[in-house]
């Protein structure tokens, strides 16, 4: 029993938004939310769609929309879609669509 109180509170502290729900059947449902696969693939999908818009012709990325490539901004990002994959051990293409894909392989904006 300490233990799944220990898990659960580990996880509340993991996830702050939780904890503003008014009671514990709302948190338990933000936490079903955030485990529903179909909702976690809609959200990678449309973060995938913002940083699509946010990537210029040369293959770097800005800041916001329509604003010339950033060098620090492209690294930024390059390097956490990096870390991602990492953490995906080496198959993060597999998690990814055709565009998704391209999104990555164009970035030469760094070389």
């Amino acid at each position: 029993m300490k233990k799944n109180q220990e898990l659960k509170q580990l996880l509340l502290d993991e996830t702050p938004w939780v904890l503003e729900s008014n009671n514990e059947q709302e948190q338990m449902q933000k936490l079903a939310l955030l485990f529903d696969a179909n909702t976690m693939k809609n959200s990678i999908s449309q973060d995938w769609e913002e940083l699509k818009k946010l990537q210029n012709p040369d293959g770097g990325f800005s800041w916001y929309q329509g604003y010339p490539s950033s060098y620090s901004t492209s690294l930024y990002i390059l390097k956490n879609l990096g870390k991602i994959n990492v953490w995906l051990k080496d198959q993060a293409k597999e998690y990814q669509n055709a565009t998704q894909k391209r999104t990555g392989e164009k970035s030469n904006y760094l070389c």
